[in-house]
């Protein structure tokens, strides 16, 4: 059995570090045309995200495509799919894989849709590589090798 501290470790960790990075990666150098920023303007964040994106704005990153396009995607995956594992106690098995696989599902899924214009948005093979190494690293970080699947 879990201890309780441990699980919540775990969880503040792997889900709600990884959300938040991406988030705020979102509220510092995205566009404010995003959902987000209706949320932020709508609990008076607003001024305080001007100054903070304003400060941000100085910085100039060479080949940050990636960081502030693809690794939000990434990092949402790894948060749902550490989420799933953790809910189902970081064992697989028939029940839990459907489950488990949702978060890698909808956003390779989401992809290969914008790469048809099936879905809006820009198709990206970056952040695909970015989904799969979400979907994956917490399969590696719960499941070490001396563990095994059940």
């Amino acid at each position: 059995m879990k201890r309780p501290l441990s699980n919540s470790l775990s969880f503040f960790m792997h889900v709600i570090m990884p959300i938040a990075f991406g988030g705020l990666i979102y509220l510092l150098f995205r566009a404010k045309s995003l959902l987000m920023f209706r949320w932020a303007c709508a609990i008076g964040l607003e001024p305080y995200l001007d100054y903070i994106r304003a400060y941000c704005a100085t910085f100039s990153i060479d080949n940050s495509h990636w960081f502030f396009y693809s690794l939000p995607d990434g990092l949402w995956v790894y948060s749902l799919t550490a989420f799933m594992l953790l809910v189902w106690e970081r064992k697989l098995s028939r029940s839990s894989f459907f489950w488990v696989s949702i978060g890698p599902l909808l956003a390779l899924g989401g992809e290969i849709g914008q790469a048809f214009g099936v879905v809006i948005g820009t198709f990206d093979p970056t952040d695909i590589i970015l989904c799969l190494i979400g979907s994956f690293l917490p399969h590696v970080i719960f499941f070490p090798k001396t563990s095994k699947y059940i």
